[in-house]
């Protein structure tokens, strides 16, 4: 697996450098790993914190042992899939929201895509609403604990589904340190 890792990333690599114009090409000598970074500290830091909310059940367990960590995994993986569209939404809006003269091209280039996120955190909200009957239809009446979870997570995921691509959006037109900041 490992050699097959590393051996794709390389042949990847090479048939990009190939298939780039000559004059694109980066220059043969490398440049320092310091210089890579520069000025990238509040990207960073704002990526950073947004990964560690991936530690969410060993802070459950944590805090409230296995019996609390259950009951939130229980459920928690039932807004997975909107995290995952505004995730998408948000790595193709960045490239959109850097080349955008201004915030008015910015709003013609995606203002008809905006159905994504807003319909995520609808979805999201509907789920908050139907929290019981839906954890004790699918798990039944042994998770009646969980219905709070969800609804809590179903909420903050309505959030997440409009801040994510605002943040992401922050970040590409260069206020990446208020969005640090902010998180």
């Amino acid at each position: 697996f490992f050699f097959a890792y590393v051996l794709g990333a390389a042949v990847g690599a090479t048939v990009a450098l190939l298939l780039m114009d000559a004059g694109k090409r980066p220059r043969h000598r490398p440049a320092s790993l310091g210089s890579a970074w520069r000025g990238a500290r509040y990207f960073g830091i704002g990526s950073i914190l947004i990964n560690l909310s991936t530690l969410d059940t060993a802070i459950a367990a944590a805090v409230g042992g296995k019996l609390v960590a259950g009951l939130y995994t229980g459920v928690s993986r039932w807004t997975q899939p909107i995290m995952l569209a505004s995730n998408t939404f948000t790595t193709l809006l960045v490239p959109v929201a850097a080349r955008a003269r201004d915030m008015n091209d910015l709003w013609h280039r995606i203002r008809s895509t905006l159905w994504l996120p807003a319909g995520g955190a609808a979805l999201c909200l509907l789920m908050a609403l139907v929290a019981e009957p839906l954890v004790l239809w699918i798990m039944g009446p042994a998770f009646a604990d969980s219905v709070p979870v969800l609804r809590w997570l179903a909420a903050a995921v309505a959030v997440v589904s409009i801040n994510q691509p605002l943040a992401g959006l922050l970040q590409a037109r260069g206020h990446e340190r208020r969005v640090a900041a902010v998180l």
